[in-house]
């Protein structure tokens, strides 16, 4: 009986630190969408200031193009 109890609660354990882990990446993965997100916001802030709107259009279709604007942004 004793055995068993030792057992559930190892489980019990055992599954509250999966669930930490679990939580814990979820709010790493939130973390970097609001970065990729905040990333992308202020280079389009940036395109629209200068009136780049062909620049905007391509960055919306080119992931390549998107980068070096990325870089060429220092963003």
């Amino acid at each position: 009986m004793q055995q068993k109890e030792s057992q559930m609660q190892q489980k019990e354990s055992w599954l509250q630190e999966q669930e930490i882990l679990l939580l814990q990446k979820e709010a790493d993965s939130k973390k970097r969408i609001e970065k990729r997100e905040k990333r992308l916001h202020s280079l389009i802030q940036l395109l629209l200031h200068e009136n780049l709107m062909d620049d905007l259009k391509r960055v919306s279709e080119d992931r390549g193009y998107l980068e070096q604007m990325y870089q060429r942004y220092g963003l």
